[in-house]
């Protein structure tokens, strides 16, 4: 039913149906901040305080992106004050300074280090190489591990596969008719990385029935469902990737 009203900018469009609601917001023209009404509400609401209109996928996404941006501002606080100049270098500079018709130069000079900061020169080093060793077993350990370890098939014999790359934060859905009664498995694997691996996520919803859904989200690059189909009818696959880092994935299908 087109009964939906949206506003972007200063423009107020509509009326639309929500299925057209949620393609805009998929498609990125409807952000999360843009205002939405319908009749029967009391005021314009933000269209991500409406349910129905993002995906959980999309939802996750705008999470790490508000995390991203948050953490980059963090960042930049601790930066900032590594880029001040310490007045007591720039007082030197400014007595080396001569006064005659001479160019201007500025005279280098060896500055003594303290006995604290030549304390901090040597635990920064000890730190340093306590790391690098972190580093190592983490690293030793990542190489050591097998895809068999997490619990999930290492593969589906007999499976329909495809392959796709997602960004941090992208998804990928698909959607494949099931015959009832037959018992469907897909299977999610993606290569590990050298020190982290991205985090993958699956979902599994039938056309037209809220109360379907399946989900594995654990904390893990690869994932696992299977289920036996209630109805012969469409049924949408979402991989979705929470990052860090980009994830090549192999989507394997099998239904018996």
């Amino acid at each position: 039913m087109a009964d939906w009203y949206y506003a972007l900018g200063n423009q107020q469009k509509g009326p639309v149906s929500l299925d057209a609601l949620k393609q805009l917001a998929a498609s990125g023209k409807l952000q999360r901040t843009d205002m939405v009404w319908r009749e029967g509400m009391v005021e314009w609401k933000k269209a991500g305080q409406v349910d129905g209109i993002f995906t959980r996928a999309e939802v996750q996404r705008a999470e790490v992106q508000r995390a991203e941006v948050q953490r980059s501002e963090v960042q930049r606080d601790e930066a900032e004050p590594l880029r001040r100049r310490p007045q007591r270098e720039i007082e030197e500079e400014e007595a080396d300074e001569t006064e005659d018709d001479r160019p201007r130069r500025k005279k280098k000079r060896r500055r003594e280090r303290s006995p604290g900061q030549m304390a901090a020169i040597i635990g920064g080093s000890v730190g340093g190489g306590i790391l690098i060793l972190i580093l190592v077993i983490i690293l030793v350990a990542r190489l050591g591990r097998t895809p068999a370890n997490d619990g999930k098939p290492a593969a589906l014999q007999g499976g329909n596969t495809y392959t796709l790359t997602l960004k941090p934060g992208q998804d990928d859905m698909r959607t494949f008719n099931f015959l009832q009664g037959k018992k469907v498995e897909v299977l999610v694997r993606t290569p590990q990385g050298i020190l982290r691996n991205p985090d993958v996520d699956l979902y599994i919803t039938r056309a037209g029935d809220q109360a379907f859904e399946l989900i594995d989200d654990a904390i893990s690059e690869n994932c696992y469902l299977q289920f036996v189909a209630p109805a012969s009818d469409q049924y949408m696959i979402e991989v979705h990737n929470l990052g860090p880092g980009s994830a090549t994935c192999t989507v394997t299908i099998r239904e018996s």
